[in-house]
């Protein structure tokens, strides 16, 4: 039974009705939302890309000013010759003694405070007096051996060019510890006469200035930016903890190949999409962030537009269904009306009114119903004229031989003395002949 019934939905009105209009409406639905979404993910990435892309070079483009303002400080140092003769005075004392004595810190001061970026300006030196801009403290200085810091040792190696080192607080600033965020700079300072090293040029840029520029930027809900050196070593981190630590070996090796802008890498298992630009100085300004959430706005606009594909795949359905039940429901009535007509109840009428066909065809169903009426009417009286006719005809025929059969009879029953039944034969014959008259039903 329920095999049936499924057959006959398969194949019914409202199942076709409902088919078609699915197929009307989801195949423009689903090409139009599938076009929608890969042109929205196409521009939505592009834009994020462009954004990235723009935001880093802008970023790298901004520390780069600051890091060029401590080299350029430092080439005025370095540059300085009254500089270079006070401080080839081996002793210290007599150089103390001197009227040009001031002229170093007052020039470091200067330097100093003609720029926000510049927090400290140190001249130092391994034996002998040391110079300093603002809170210098030389008790500081004298607590280290400067050749055991590996800053010292890398512009060592660099023969004058700018050594830059990771974000730290000023070791020799009298203003207490761990106060001054600073990014050091530093470049031996050679004698021109014979070249050989005289001291060093430390130059301390703001490390705050430089987190404000990293703070400004944003990528995505938590993503991130942060320097890093050649080698892949933390140099600035909003994160100071992070400071000097290594990148994952994943994001490494994007960092080092030089022909990309924009990668991306996993690591435990979460995906992150990832930007790059070189500094002035070599450094690089990276910015990362998990990828899901670049990708968050497509996410939701994919949701939005399978819930509206449901729900159109629901109002078609629904449309349908209204649909067959406005066009199988006249004809449902009709149909069981005309099985009234084919079990013989002439009688029905059906009350379907409306303009289109089915409406049509309901008119045409009451007036054949009317004319099958009319038809059998004027079969039954023409059968019934045939049938009196046809016994007429047979009562002209019987009539003469019933007649003489009952007189003879009679006739026998008197010439037998039999009186009884005579007339008891004599009284049914009139009786018959008064309903044959039509006197008597």
């Amino acid at each position: 039974m329920a095999v049936l019934k499924q057959l006959r939905f398969k194949n019914s009105v409202a199942s076709k009705t409902i088919a078609a209009l699915l197929v009307v409406i989801l195949i423009p639905t689903i090409f139009i939302s599938v076009l929608f979404y890969v042109s929205a993910s196409t521009i939505v990435k592009h834009n994020v890309r462009q954004t990235s892309l723009q935001l880093v070079g802008q970023a790298a483009d901004s520390l780069s000013n600051i890091l060029n303002v401590g080299s350029d400080s430092s080439n005025l140092i370095f540059s300085d010759t009254s500089i270079q003769k006070l401080i080839t005075l081996e002793d210290s004392i007599e150089l103390s003694n001197q009227m040009d004595a001031a002229y170093i810190t007052n020039t470091l001061n200067n330097i100093a405070f003609s720029n926000s970026f510049v927090k400290m300006v140190y001249v130092l030196r391994e034996n002998g007096g040391s110079w300093g801009s603002g809170t210098f403290s030389q008790n500081k200085l004298n607590r280290f051996t400067l050749h055991n810091f590996s800053w010292i040792k890398k512009a060592d190696e660099m023969d004058g060019k700018m050594a830059w080192s990771p974000m730290q607080f000023d070791l020799f600033s009298g203003a207490g510890e761990n106060i001054d965020l600073v990014i050091p700079g530093v470049r031996v300072m050679k004698d021109f006469r014979d070249l050989h090293n005289i001291g060093y040029i430390m130059i301390n840029i703001d490390g705050k200035e430089a987190l404000k520029i990293i703070s400004r930027l944003t990528l995505g809900r938590t993503g991130t930016f942060f320097v890093v050196d050649r080698e892949g070593n933390m140099m600035i981190n909003k994160d100071i903890t992070l400071v000097g630590s290594e990148v994952a070996d994943e994001l490494k090796s994007h960092l080092l190949d030089e022909s990309v802008s924009e990668f991306e890498y996993e690591e435990q298992s979460v995906t992150y999409y990832g930007v790059k630009h070189t500094l002035s100085n070599g450094w690089i300004i990276v910015g990362i962030v998990p990828t899901q959430e670049l990708t968050g706005q497509l996410d939701h606009l994919r949701g939005s537009i399978f819930n509206w594909s449901i729900g159109l795949f629901l109002l078609a359905i629904g449309i349908g269904l209204w649909s067959a039940r406005k066009i199988t429901s006249p004809i449902k009535q009709l149909t069981k009306q005309m099985k009234l007509v084919g079990e013989g109840n002439l009688d029905v009428r059906t009350t379907i009114e409306s303009s289109d066909e089915i409406g049509m065809l309901s008119l045409q169903f009451n007036k054949m119903i009317y004319q099958v009426n009319e038809l059998m009417y004027q079969v039954e009286e023409e059968q019934s004229k045939k049938r009196k006719a046809e016994l007429r005809a047979v009562t002209h025929q019987i009539n003469p031989h019933f007649m003489f059969n009952t007189l003879n009879t009679i006739r026998w029953l008197i010439k037998f003395g039999d009186k009884d039944k005579a007339f008891e034969g004599i009284t049914n014959f009139n009786r018959l002949m008064e309903a044959n008259m039509g006197k008597k039903e």
